[in-house]
Protein backbone atom coordinates (compact mmCIF):
# COMPACT_ATOMS: atom_id res chain seq x y z
CA UNK A 1 0.00 0.00 0.00
CA UNK A 2 1.57 3.48 -0.87
CA UNK A 3 -0.21 6.71 1.10
CA UNK A 4 0.05 9.69 -0.38
CA UNK A 5 0.35 12.91 1.80
CA UNK A 6 0.68 16.41 1.88
CA UNK A 7 2.11 18.47 4.69
CA UNK A 8 2.70 22.23 4.98
CA UNK A 9 0.20 24.84 4.02
CA UNK A 10 -2.42 24.31 0.44
CA UNK A 11 -0.30 26.72 -1.55
CA UNK A 12 2.88 25.16 0.01
CA UNK A 13 2.11 21.94 0.33
CA UNK A 14 5.12 19.47 0.19
CA UNK A 15 4.27 15.53 -1.27
CA UNK A 16 5.65 12.17 -0.20
CA UNK A 17 4.19 8.74 0.17
CA UNK A 18 4.77 5.92 3.08
CA UNK A 19 4.31 2.85 2.97
CA UNK A 20 2.00 2.27 5.76
CA UNK A 21 -0.56 4.76 7.62
CA UNK A 22 1.55 4.39 10.72
CA UNK A 23 4.39 6.21 8.53
CA UNK A 24 2.38 9.57 7.47
CA UNK A 25 3.63 12.01 10.12
CA UNK A 26 1.11 13.85 12.37
CA UNK A 27 -1.09 16.58 11.01
CA UNK A 28 -0.32 15.37 7.50
CA UNK A 29 -3.29 15.73 5.22
CA UNK A 30 -4.31 11.96 3.77
CA UNK A 31 -4.72 13.19 -0.38
CA UNK A 32 -4.57 9.16 -1.88
CA UNK A 33 -4.45 5.48 -0.88
CA UNK A 34 -2.89 3.07 -3.69
CA UNK A 35 -2.95 -0.75 -3.38
CA UNK A 36 -2.38 -2.83 -5.66
CA UNK A 37 -6.63 -2.78 -6.77
CA UNK A 38 -8.13 0.65 -6.19
CA UNK A 39 -6.85 4.03 -5.87
CA UNK A 40 -9.15 6.18 -3.43
CA UNK A 41 -8.33 9.69 -3.41
CA UNK A 42 -9.12 12.43 -0.65
CA UNK A 43 -9.05 15.79 -3.05
CA UNK A 44 -11.90 17.92 -2.39
CA UNK A 45 -12.90 21.31 -4.79
CA UNK A 46 -12.00 23.34 -1.66
CA UNK A 47 -8.54 21.70 -1.55
CA UNK A 48 -8.55 21.55 -5.18
CA UNK A 49 -8.83 25.05 -5.79
CA UNK A 50 -6.15 25.90 -3.36
CA UNK A 51 -3.55 23.58 -5.27
CA UNK A 52 -1.44 25.83 -8.24
CA UNK A 53 -1.27 24.05 -11.59
CA UNK A 54 2.26 23.27 -10.97
CA UNK A 55 1.47 21.07 -7.52
CA UNK A 56 -1.86 19.73 -8.93
CA UNK A 57 0.33 18.12 -11.30
CA UNK A 58 3.14 16.60 -9.41
CA UNK A 59 0.49 15.46 -7.03
CA UNK A 60 -1.01 13.14 -10.10
CA UNK A 61 2.51 12.06 -11.11
CA UNK A 62 3.47 11.38 -7.47
CA UNK A 63 -0.10 9.47 -7.42
CA UNK A 64 0.17 7.79 -10.54
CA UNK A 65 3.95 6.57 -9.99
CA UNK A 66 2.12 5.45 -6.68
CA UNK A 67 -0.02 3.29 -8.38
CA UNK A 68 1.72 1.51 -11.03
CA UNK A 69 4.26 0.41 -8.41
CA UNK A 70 1.40 -1.21 -6.16
CA UNK A 71 -0.15 -2.95 -9.61
CA UNK A 72 3.23 -4.42 -10.49
CA UNK A 73 3.72 -5.62 -6.42
CA UNK A 74 3.21 -9.39 -7.02
CA UNK A 75 0.04 -10.38 -4.74
CA UNK A 76 0.30 -10.89 -0.68
CA UNK A 77 -0.60 -13.97 0.34
CA UNK A 78 -3.03 -14.44 3.72
CA UNK A 79 -0.74 -15.45 6.42
CA UNK A 80 -0.63 -19.29 7.48
CA UNK A 81 -2.71 -20.05 10.68
CA UNK A 82 -1.07 -20.62 13.44
CA UNK A 83 -0.18 -24.31 14.31
CA UNK A 84 -2.49 -24.63 17.08
CA UNK A 85 -5.69 -23.89 14.66
CA UNK A 86 -4.08 -26.18 11.65
CA UNK A 87 -3.73 -28.56 14.44
CA UNK A 88 -7.31 -27.93 15.77
CA UNK A 89 -8.98 -28.45 12.12
CA UNK A 90 -6.53 -31.30 11.33
CA UNK A 91 -8.31 -33.03 14.52
CA UNK A 92 -11.84 -31.87 13.66
CA UNK A 93 -11.15 -33.45 10.01
CA UNK A 94 -10.45 -36.37 10.95
CA UNK A 95 -12.85 -36.81 13.42
CA UNK A 96 -15.49 -36.00 11.19
CA UNK A 97 -14.36 -38.44 8.77
CA UNK A 98 -14.07 -41.18 10.99
CA UNK A 99 -17.43 -40.64 12.08
CA UNK A 100 -18.69 -40.16 8.17
CA UNK A 101 -16.77 -43.75 7.55
CA UNK A 102 -19.17 -44.99 10.40
CA UNK A 103 -22.17 -43.64 9.47
CA UNK A 104 -21.71 -45.31 6.11
CA UNK A 105 -20.64 -49.19 7.61
CA UNK A 106 -23.94 -48.72 9.58
CA UNK A 107 -25.78 -48.16 6.60
CA UNK A 108 -24.60 -51.03 4.61
CA UNK A 109 -25.20 -53.40 8.10
CA UNK A 110 -28.91 -52.88 8.35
Amino acid sequence: MQVIYATGRPRKFAFASADTKKNVPAGATVLAICDSANVTEHINGALFELLTDGKYYTLRALINDAAQAEAARPPVSPPAPPAVARGWFNSLSGWLSRADRADEQELHLA
